[in-house]
């Protein structure tokens, strides 16, 4: 399965630590690892569906907050033209949302193109870029003491 091996080359670059996989019944496979600043992250592959979903990513938003609107804003810009091209994700071959439930965001992004390779690079790198970018914004310094191990003395 190509999902897996492009997760397992990000474990074995360490950019993941802590990897490991679990095939379900359900034509599904779960991936968990240690990422950013050490937070246990689930990503689940649904080979039926064709999605990769970082489950429960951001927990603690509430739907329809202004942390949940600015997300889904964050979100859509990267697949416009606002943003480069080698940053950009093709919405004709890889579409991206926000589910929020039980007041947890996850990034679903279902994969429309036979190019995997490109499919979860572009996923990986947007997970990244919420994590590292949509993070760091000022608003959000509680949350990511709260949920992001973030010493607030650093803050």
């Amino acid at each position: 399965m190509f999902v897996r091996a492009a997760l397992e080359y990000y474990a074995s670059r360490g950019s993941f630590r802590s990897f490991s996989v679990t095939a379900r019944r359900d034509s599904k496979t779960e991936f968990t690892f240690c990422w950013f600043r050490d937070v246990t992250f689930k990503v689940v592959f649904d080979r039926r569906r064709r999605t990769l979903t970082f489950a429960d990513m951001l927990p603690g938003i509430r739907a329809r907050s202004a942390m949940d609107r600015h997300l889904r804003a964050f979100v859509k810009v990267y697949t416009s033209a606002a943003v480069p091209v080698h940053r950009r994700v093709d919405p004709r071959r890889v579409s991206v949302r926000i589910v929020n439930r039980g007041g947890a965001a996850s990034l679903v992004f279902t994969l429309r193109t036979r190019n995997m390779a490109y499919a979860v690079r572009k996923a990986v790198h947007l997970a990244h870029d919420v994590l590292q970018d949509f993070l760091n914004d000022g608003r959000y310094v509680q949350y990511n003491v709260d949920y992001f191990n973030l010493n607030p003395e650093l803050a």
